[in-house]
């Protein structure tokens, strides 16, 4: 750090440093207009961390904002200063005007905390503590994405490409979820991969409890070296010519616009491949031929003129040939054995069975009505799960999930209008009001193999099994004694 810069940047840079403050701690004590009590402070700790990473967006871009005009670039680079000592002085600076604000502030609402027994020492202590650590990566990662840019607005457009990178990764995998994995949309394995490659979400999962996430913390550690060292790299080796040219780096338009062009890619192909060819050909290129008009459109900002070339169409092609042998490869292993990665010793379970009644049965228990359906809710609790008096109806619904899963990559031409649903539910939190499960114990299955009256009858003797025609309802062990 320089003394002299960091001076001038303090002096100059007054009307900054006073907004900051005024407006965080002002709006940091808001929820205290109401009353002190409850948890307010707790109220006033997120208004303060939102605006703590809105600042770290913000002010790196904008007092890094001389390495993208020749005159200011020209000038602060002439200066008797390191290009290191300028770029640590700047970083410096604006830590610290967006971390002292927040912990002012934060302090004060921890003590009015304390003082009406909400809040511990402990809890204010660690809201500081995601807040340095926010400060610090978000600063560093955010002024490494500005510096690949050449131009003030592409700086301010890789910070947001690269900040949505995670998000479109997060969308893709869970389009390749629901077409390619039975009885999943949701699989904490894949989800994991998009927030653990996005410093926004680990740094705002941190907020009130970083010291029971530490492998957040070290994940962000390495990502704020990463970026140290290439912000460094950055600025110390840039030609001041780069400043107001176009922003031809590698990191900067032509990896985003290829990055988000094959993604979107994936997901079209993702979306519809698991669909009969024909369908495909006549959706999916509807979408890829407006993808390419968006890739022209991006490049045009990119280069400020609109050219198709030959490796445009290469790049489509390999991206579409690649995301459709992958979507073959996942169809042919039950995509990838994800399928398959259930708990197969739960906890505890509970099995969802809603589906039409076929007409044999409707004969044969004597009901009348235009639709006649059957559901019933099977919960076996923890306590209960070894006991045999579930063996038999707990072989059959499993029975269902695996033809489930087999029918799911078959094809098949087949009446929607006619398949049941099972959802199945398992390690979940058990209470009086209901049950909590993590989003990735939940399956769904479309069932082609309807339950037959003798299987649902074996069931009945375990759980309720209800039948309804039209809008009467009637229990199946009822009818079945009848």
């Amino acid at each position: 750090m320089n003394k002299n810069v960091f001076t001038y940047l303090v002096k100059s840079k007054k009307v900054l440093i006073g907004f900051v403050f005024v407006t965080m701690i002002a709006l940091m004590m808001t929820p205290y207009l109401s009353s002190i009590h409850g948890h307010s402070y707790y109220a006033s700790w997120l208004i303060g961390y939102v605006l703590l990473i809105g600042c770290c967006f913000v002010l790196p871009a904008y007092l890094l904002r001389f390495i993208h005009s020749k005159k200011a670039s020209d000038s602060c680079f002439s200066l008797p200063v390191s290009r290191s000592e300028l770029m640590h002085t700047n970083l410096l600076f604006s830590m610290l005007i967006t971390y002292c604000p927040f912990a002012l502030g934060a302090i004060i609402s921890g003590i009015i905390g304390i003082s009406v027994r909400q809040a511990t020492a402990m809890d204010v202590m660690q809201i500081l503590l995601s807040g340095l650590i926010t400060v610090i990566v978000l600063n560093l990662v955010n002024s490494m994405f500005f510096s690949f840019a050449n131009t003030l607005f592409d700086g301010a457009v890789m910070i947001a490409a690269y900040t949505a990178m995670p998000l479109m990764v997060y969308i893709m995998l869970g389009v390749f979820m629901d077409s390619y994995v039975a009885g999943m949309n949701y699989w904490f394995g894949l989800s994991a991969i998009a927030e653990r490659i996005s410093p926004l979400y680990l740094c705002a999962t941190l907020f009130d409890s970083p010291l029971k996430k530490l492998h957040m913390i070290a994940i962000l550690a390495v990502y704020a070296l990463i970026a140290y060292f290439m912000l460094r790299r950055e600025i110390i080796d840039r030609k001041v010519e780069r400043a107001e040219q176009v922003s031809n780096h590698f990191f900067a338009y032509p990896f985003v616009i290829y990055f988000y062009a094959f993604t979107v890619l994936c997901m079209i192909t993702f979306f519809w491949g698991g669909r009969d060819f024909l369908v495909f050909l006549r959706e999916a290129v509807i979408y890829y031929l407006l993808l390419l008009v968006i890739f022209t459109i991006a490049n045009f900002v990119y280069k400020r003129k609109v050219r198709l070339e030959p490796k445009t169409f290469v790049f489509f092609g390999i991206s579409i040939l690649l995301s459709l042998c992958i979507g073959f490869a996942a169809n042919k292993t039950q995509g990838f054995g994800i399928s398959r990665m259930y708990d197969h010793h739960p906890k505890n379970i509970s099995y969802m069975y809603n589906d039409s009644l076929g007409n044999d049965a409707v004969r044969e228990l004597g009901l009348k009505g235009d639709y006649v359906s059957v559901w019933f809710d099977l919960r076996i609790p923890s306590k209960e799960i070894d006991d045999p008096k579930y063996s038999e109806a707990v072989a059959i619904l499993e029975s269902k999930r695996e033809s489930a899963i087999r029918d799911f990559y078959s094809v098949k031409e087949t009446d929607y209008s006619m398949t049941g649903n099972l959802r199945i539910e398992c390690n979940y939190q058990e209470s009086v009001t209901g049950r909590i499960v993590d989003g990735d114990n939940i399956f769904n299955y479309t069932v082609y193999d309807h339950l037959d009256l003798e299987e649902l009858a074996v069931i009945s003797k375990v759980t309720e099994v209800t039948v309804m025609a039209d809008d009467d309802a009637y229990n199946l062990a009822d009818l079945i004694e009848k």
